[in-house]
């Protein structure tokens, strides 16, 4: 039996690694990247690949296509493979400048949205957390929410809410860099609707967006103030479950267990975690398991008697 094919975009970053690494038992996989070799795309430096913790990808297994400027090239790769769904991971990250950012992501996201739409090809794409919570934790109105509890946080941050994404809420956020962080935002907003719109114009295919939690080979512990009793990240994604999570997706989207536009949240298991993945249980059966303040707070020393 010939395993269904599937394209990835961005597949030689680091979610792309973990979602190859996933998928590669159950699907034939077309990979798709701007650059061989070692291109972590990590936004910081608090991604790169270490030996045996995401190695890049061989480059035999890349096809080359620059998705904002060779639209023909990747048409073609679709009219090759026939993919039934593409797995659009590829985007210009926050710390580049803003122009360069809005540009790209917008003819990056235009690219792979229209030449999967003419030939009815499932979507499934990455969004951002920022969409939701507008990286405005820290602004008086937010906190008041986190204050409130999270079990009541939970019932009004869903897959569905858009928060405080304005010019003063990232200014405020961070002076520094709150220009790239807006574009960001507001490419990734551009993305989720595009994916809407195609998905009520073309009701064969299902255009799905995810809006990922932060996700890396470091431990969020250990980027904080180690005082501190939690990681002030609420948002991480264990690899674990960001793999687990893609096959659970990939195969509800194959089988049409899903269709039309999907929005879903997927993070870990954190004390700090306020946002609900109720539908993500609901319409996909998946659950984290990993639980993140379980495997990374480190276990106190016991006192000698």
């Amino acid at each position: 039996m010939v395993n269904p094919t599937l394209v990835i975009t961005g597949a030689n970053g680091w979610v792309g690694n973990n979602v190859y690494q996933a998928l590669a038992p159950y699907y034939h996989l077309i990979l798709v990247d701007k650059q061989k070799g070692c291109d972590p795309h990590n936004r910081y430096g608090l991604e790169r690949m270490e030996k045996n913790e995401g190695d890049p990808l061989p480059d035999t297994l890349i096809q080359q296509i620059d998705l904002a400027s060779e639209y023909d090239k990747f048409s073609k790769l679709l009219d090759q493979h026939k993919p039934i769904c593409v797995i659009h991971l590829a985007s210009i990250l926050e710390n580049q400048a803003e122009d360069t950012i809005i540009d790209k992501n917008r003819r990056i996201h235009t690219t792979v949205l229209e030449a999967c739409a003419k030939r009815s090809i499932h979507v499934i794409a990455t969004s951002s957390i920022m969409i939701m919570y507008g990286v405005a934790l820290s602004l008086p109105n937010i906190s008041n929410l986190w204050q409130n509890g999270i079990s009541n946080i939970k019932h009004q941050l869903d897959s569905n809410t858009t928060l405080n994404n304005t010019e003063q809420t990232i200014r405020e956020f961070d002076e520094n860099n709150w220009r790239s962080n807006l574009a960001y935002i507001k490419s990734k907003e551009f993305l989720e609707t595009q994916l809407q719109v195609l998905a009520k114009e073309n009701p064969n295919c299902t255009m799905v967006a995810i809006r990922l939690g932060w996700t890396g080979i470091k431990n969020p512990y250990e980027l904080e103030d180690k005082n501190k009793k939690y990681s002030e990240i609420p948002f991480y994604l264990d690899t674990t479950d960001l793999q687990q999570f893609f096959v659970a997706l990939t195969e509800a989207v194959l089988s049409y267990k899903i269709n039309g536009y999907k929005c879903y949240i997927c993070v870990s298991e954190h004390a700090q975690q306020w946002v609900s993945i109720d539908n993500v249980y609901q319409e996909l059966g998946w659950k984290p398991q990993v639980n993140i303040e379980s495997k990374y707070t480190p276990h106190k020393k016991m006192s000698p008697h």
